[in-house]
């Protein structure tokens, strides 16, 4: 292994100035504009119509009231999350960042005592 990596850093530091490494990254870019018109990238399922894995993310503005509403009845967030296929790491931000909210509302609120 030592051996191969040896060989290739000796062939690039001999071969391959920066001069060179410019003309070929023109190359290839000259080549990319071309070749790879948005139709032909359509094709390949580059772009549109492919989702991810996942799903995407998920609708917060959909799905926040039911998080709301199952917590109000008690519903811890793992079976928040399991029940609404959302991971538990997001109905926990979520849930954060209501709780920061009306704290920062709290915080702010004319009738505080100091």
């Amino acid at each position: 292994m030592k051996a191969i990596a040896k060989s290739i850093a000796n062939w690039t530091f001999k071969h391959f100035t920066p001069c060179k490494f410019r003309e070929s990254q023109a190359k290839k870019g000259a080549k990319g504009g071309k070749a790879g018109s948005l139709e032909d990238k359509v094709k390949a399922g580059l772009i549109g119509g492919t989702t991810s894995k996942g799903g995407g993310r998920p609708d917060k503005k959909a799905l926040l009231p039911q998080v709301l509403e199952m917590k109000a009845k008690g519903y811890t967030q793992l079976s928040i999350s399991k029940e609404l296929s959302v991971s538990i790491r997001t109905i926990r931000n979520w849930l954060n960042e209501i709780g920061k909210n009306k704290q920062a509302l709290s915080d702010n609120s004319p009738f505080k005592v100091f």
